[in-house]
């Protein structure tokens, strides 16, 4: 029996093992970037549009995204520019959340006498909660692997923070979950 053999085989098993763990983890880490990515740039959006907006959120993502403003007594102040600047290559922000693993969740409307007589937009709401899933889809690989998973998800609200999940929320609402660690 020939020990070198055994050696160079054992050698070629752990790389080969760590190059399947590799490949198949860095797509799961692209989905914890792109979420966490997602998440920072609704939330942000939504509280500097809350403060243009007497302090409600908006319901329709494209107010956010589009040069000019839903909201009406903001428009000679805000005409030509655009909360969110897209790129030539990007996904507009409305598209954006419509992505699998996105859930944009808005609150109550609110007053629509108000908002008109106020000039605000109205598609205004009493908050929100943008929710980005990054967690994997392969159950099967979090029992075998011994790599660190990646995060399950993150959560943004109207409070302005974005915080990593420990658990992806099952009720609806416009708050994160408490137990989230938060980012910022």
């Amino acid at each position: 029996m020939n020990v070198g053999r055994w050696i160079i085989a054992a050698i070629c098993l752990a790389l080969g093992y760590s190059a399947f763990c590799f490949l198949v983890w860095s797509r799961d880490f692209g989905l914890a970037d792109s979420a966490v990515t997602d998440d920072l740039v609704v939330t942000r959006a939504q509280v500097h549009y809350a403060e243009l907006n007497g302090g409600f959120s908006e319901r329709d993502l494209s107010c956010l995204h589009r040069r000019g403003t839903c909201i009406p007594s903001q428009q000679s102040a805000w005409a030509g520019r655009a909360l969110v600047e897209a790129g030539p290559h990007t996904d507009s922000l409305s598209d954006g959340w419509r992505r699998p693993g996105r859930l944009f969740t808005v609150g109550p409307v609110a007053d629509a006498r108000m908002t008109r007589e106020r000039g605000l937009s109205p598609s205004s709401v009493q908050g929100f909660r943008y929710v980005a899933d990054a967690s994997s889809t392969r159950a099967w690989w979090n029992d075998v692997s011994i790599t660190p998973r990646p995060p399950l998800g993150y959560c943004g609200d109207a409070s302005g923070h974005v915080c990593q999940l420990s658990s992806l929320p099952a009720t609806a609402g416009v708050s994160c979950p408490v137990d989230c660690k938060r980012l910022e």
